[in-house]
């Protein structure tokens, strides 16, 4: 998404970018996993560690960004999820290009985009 239409989006929707929105995000992410553990829903597990990773990235901090995404994506493949699966790579791919670890950041957008095309 283009950074106007993001701006765009945002205005329109209120979202938020401030730490505080991404904290809110983080503590709703965090009681919404033991309970999808708590029901044995492995895809919202995913969903949730995956998301915890998203919020960890955007307040910049990468390596517990890395470390949530690294525990989703099992569960996705093993669920069969292949668009969650790909949003995961994606985001690790993120959390690598952050790292400036450009080439492996390359890596995973790869494997995301052949999921997506699949």
């Amino acid at each position: 998404m283009s950074t106007q239409r993001w701006e765009k989006n945002r205005k329109h929707w209120n979202i938020s970018t401030s730490p505080y929105s991404f904290c809110g995000a983080l503590e709703y992410y965090n009681q919404s996993l033991p309970l999808s553990r708590a029901v044995g829903d492995r895809r919202m597990e995913a969903t949730a560690l995956n998301n915890i990773g998203a919020v960890y990235l955007a307040l910049g901090e990468s390596r517990k960004a890395l470390e949530y995404c690294n525990q989703s994506l099992p569960l996705r493949r093993t669920a069969g999820d292949r668009s969650g699966e790909a949003s995961t790579l994606n985001n690790i791919g993120s959390v690598y290009s952050a790292l400036g670890e450009k080439q492996k950041a390359l890596e995973y957008f790869n494997q995301s985009l052949l999921l997506l095309r699949a």
